[in-house]
C-alpha cells in the first residue's frame, strides 16, 4: 500500500475499515454486474429543476435496460425497500435527501456532501440548484453492497454503434450541469468527475 507518498507491504490493519476491493471498487456501471434494486423516490424534490431532471432520467435509464439490455428492471419505492433487500441487492437510488428516504439514511455517511445550497467535494462547491450528484460508494446500511445515486448505464445512444463503445464514461462521482440538457451523449454537462482514492474518499 501507498503510506505517506512511500509503498510498502501490506498489513493486515490496512483491510480494517472501508477499503476498495475486488467487487466493490466502483466505477458507477460496477452495480451492473450483480443484481441490483431501483429505488425510486416516494417524495418530490423541492429542487423542480432537479426533480424534471430524475423523472427524466430514470425513465430513460428504464428505457434503455429494456431495449439495450433486454431486460425488466427490479424497482421498489424507497419507502418499501426492506432490510432482506439491502442485504441481497446493490442499490441505485434517484432522487435526493428530501425526496428518497434512502438517500436520507445515507448521505451523513457518503464522502460527497450534498444539501440545499451545494453539493460539497472537497473544497469545491456545486450549486444544488442547478446541479444533481451521481455517485458509486458502499452502501452505508449494507456495506458488503454497492449504493448508487442517479445514474444508469453511463453509455448511450451514441455509443450503440457497436458493442466496443458500450463501456462505462463516468468514474466514481460526477456531479452533472443541469444547465445542459440529457442527450445522446450524457445526463447533462458534466461539471466535474473522478475517482475516490483506495478507502473511498474524495482525492
Amino acid at each position: 500500500v501507498k503510506d505517506a507518498g512511500h509503498w510498502r507491504p501490506a498489513a493486515a490493519a490496512d483491510e480494517a475499515g472501508l477499503r476498495k476491493r475486488p467487487g466493490l471498487q466502483g466505477p458507477i456501471d460496477d452495480i451492473f454486474m450483480e443484481p441490483f434494486l431501483v429505488a425510486m423516490p416516494s417524495g418530490t424534490s423541492p429542487n423542480a429543476r432537479f426533480q424534471r431532471w430524475v423523472e427524466f432520467e430514470s425513465q430513460h435509464f428504464r428505457e434503455r435496460w429494456a431495449s439495450v439490455l433486454r431486460g425488466e428492471l427490479r424497482e421498489k419505492k424507497d419507502s418499501e425497500v426492506t432490510a432482506d433487500d439491502l442485504a441481497r441487492y446493490h442499490v441505485l437510488a434517484w432522487g435526493d435527501a428530501t425526496s428518497n428516504s434512502l438517500i436520507a439514511r445515507t448521505l451523513a455517511k457518503l464522502p460527497i456532501g450534498w444539501d440545499a445550497q451545494a453539493i460539497h467535494v472537497g473544497a469545491q462547491d456545486y450549486a444544488s440548484a442547478s446541479h444533481a450528484l451521481a455517485m458509486i460508494q458502499p452502501n452505508p446500511l449494507s456495506p458488503g453492497k454497492y449504493l448508487v445515486l442517479n445514474s444508469g448505464v453511463t453509455f448511450r445512444e451514441s455509443d450503440d454503434r457497436n458493442n466496443a463503445m458500450q463501456n462505462p464514461k463516468l468514474p466514481d462521482w460526477a456531479v452533472i450541469d443541469l444547465d445542459k440538457a440529457p442527450d445522446e451523449h450524457a445526463a447533462g454537462g458534466i461539471a466535474a468527475a473522478g475517482f475516490f482514492d483506495e478507502a473511498w474518499k474524495v482525492k
